[in-house]
């Protein structure tokens, strides 16, 4: 455990590159980076542990086009089909297309974000003579079937908006005269919109596919559902695909849903498997038994002045439990996050925030913060 907490502390300072070397880091060894990632996927026998190695040194996964097909494979997907050439133009185009069917002014989205969803009508407009060629699954994707939490998500997904826009957008939201600010928030509903049937379409799958538990949502889920959201958007269906027609797999892979909803839940029924029960309770136990012991071995002094405040260890549990999206604004870098966590035990997000209290920066802020609780 000690040698992987070193790893994280130093795994951390690597995340942000002085500015100085951030121009040639981008445009050589990440380009190098992205090209050897690209072979690899290629490759028919796939070496993950090598794959696995790439997402944990610096730079992870380089970008959203090559997470797109990495991150199924390394959580044990190996049969979605991606175009890669289409991956981010066509996604851009119905980005495009969406937004100027409801104004003049075209909003840019630099990251290629995936077509969204309707809030005004039930996902698809009522079916006319016109719509009757359309297949079965087409129809029974109108109606996402709600979970056991969809109240709650609803509540949560409305509140979610960092991680759905992109710089431009949220500039754009931030600055701009009214009626063009409008026209941001519209797209931002249907975001949301498409955020809350991702998480129940990935909460039924895992009743389908998982024999234990149900698993229950929590909030900070929606922040980790929103990263594979901008990060796989639609993707393709299931080279495999035979599921019937009015199946949850079928439902979410007409609705481009099947990628994100798949890799999703993978990772809900390992990764987050402690904070998906009905409560938090077996989880705070493992915070409170490993922080601050952790934080003691690492650093002394900080820990005293922790022990002295009355600071429980629970003020890390956000961290923990949204894999940092919840507290981390910068998309770029929560991604980055993801590539080592997807790879990793799942205890590695509570060392990364020994590891984060233990920093050089950080330490001397909270040493220099007043002793109060509140």
């Amino acid at each position: 455990d000690t040698e992987l907490i070193y790893f994280t502390y130093h795994f951390i300072l690597n995340l942000t590159p002085s500015m100085s070397s951030i121009s040639a880091l981008s445009s050589t060894h990440f380009a190098d980076k992205a090209k050897e990632i690209k072979l690899l996927l290629a490759e028919p026998d796939l070496d993950l542990w090598r794959l696995r190695e790439l997402a944990l040194s610096d730079g992870g996964l380089v970008n959203d086009t090559i997470r797109k097909r990495a991150w199924p494979k390394l959580v044990g997907l190996y049969d979605f089909y991606i175009d890669q050439s289409d991956s981010q133009s066509s996604s851009r185009n119905e980005e495009h297309n969406l937004v100027t069917k409801h104004s003049k002014p075209e909003i840019e989205d630099e990251h290629g974000s995936q077509p969204v969803i309707g809030e005004s009508e039930p996902l698809q407009s009522s079916t006319t003579e016109n719509e009757n060629s359309k297949t079965k699954i087409s129809n029974l994707s109108k109606t996402v079937p709600a979970s056991l939490d969809a109240e709650q998500i609803d509540r949560d997904v409305s509140r979610c908006t960092w991680h759905l826009l992109t710089g431009s957008q949220r500039s754009r939201r931030m600055q701009m005269e009214n009626k063009h600010r409008k026209k941001v928030a519209v797209l931002l509903r249907k975001k949301q919109k498409r955020l809350g049937n991702l998480i129940n379409l990935t909460l039924l799958r895992t009743y389908e596919d998982y024999d234990g538990e149900r698993l229950r949502y929590y909030q900070g889920y929606h922040d980790i559902a929103s990263i594979l959201l901008s990060s796989l958007g639609g993707g393709g269906p299931s080279s495999s695909d035979a599921s019937s027609p009015g199946s949850i797999q079928a439902i979410a892979s007409s609705m481009g849903l099947d990628l994100a909803s798949s890799v999703l839940a993978h990772i809900s029924t390992s990764h987050f498997r402690d904070a998906m029960k009905p409560n938090f309770l077996q989880l705070q136990t493992a915070v409170r038994l490993l922080l601050m012991p952790l934080i003691c071995y690492f650093d002394r002094e900080v820990h005293a002045f922790l022990h002295m405040c009355e600071m429980e260890p629970y003020f890390s549990l956000s961290w923990v439990i949204s894999w940092f999206s919840h507290d981390v604004h910068d998309t770029t870098l929560v991604k980055r996050l993801f590539d080592a966590f997807i790879v990793s035990h799942p205890l590695l997000p509570l060392y990364m925030a020994v590891a984060m209290v233990c920093h050089p920066n950080n330490r001397e802020e909270i040493l220099m913060t007043e002793c109060d609780f509140a």
